[in-house]
C-alpha cells in the first residue's frame, strides 16, 4: 500500500497490481497513475468507484480525454508521414 507519493514518482518495478480508491478527472494524471504498474511484466489497475457519485463522471472524463489525446497523436503521426521525407526522418 502506498500514498500519492508512490503515484507521483517512486519507481517500484515489481508492482503488478494497483488499486486506486478514486478516479481523477485529469487524463495526464490518470496515465501517470497507471504507469506505476506493469513495468517489468503485465500488470493490472483497478479503480474503485461509487455508483451515482462524481467518481463516475471523473472516470469517464479522464477516459474521454485520454482517447482524444490518442486520436490527436494518431492524426499528428499521419500528418508527419505525409510531410517531406526530411521532416519525417526528423520525427521518426
Amino acid at each position: 500500500m502506498a500514498t500519492s507519493v508512490a503515484e507521483e514518482g517512486l519507481d517500484i518495478p515489481a508492482t503488478d497490481l494497483v488499486i486506486f480508491y478514486e478516479p481523477v478527472p485529469s487524463d495526464i494524471r490518470t496515465i501517470q497513475r497507471r504507469g506505476r504498474t506493469g513495468r517489468s511484466h503485465a500488470g493490472e489497475v483497478h479503480i474503485l468507484t461509487y455508483e451515482g457519485s462524481r467518481d463516475i463522471g471523473y472516470l469517464f472524463s479522464a477516459r474521454r480525454k485520454e482517447n482524444q489525446m490518442k486520436s490527436n497523436i494518431a492524426k499528428l503521426r499521419d500528418e508527419i508521414k505525409k510531410a517531406p521525407s526530411t521532416l519525417y526522418d526528423y520525427f521518426s
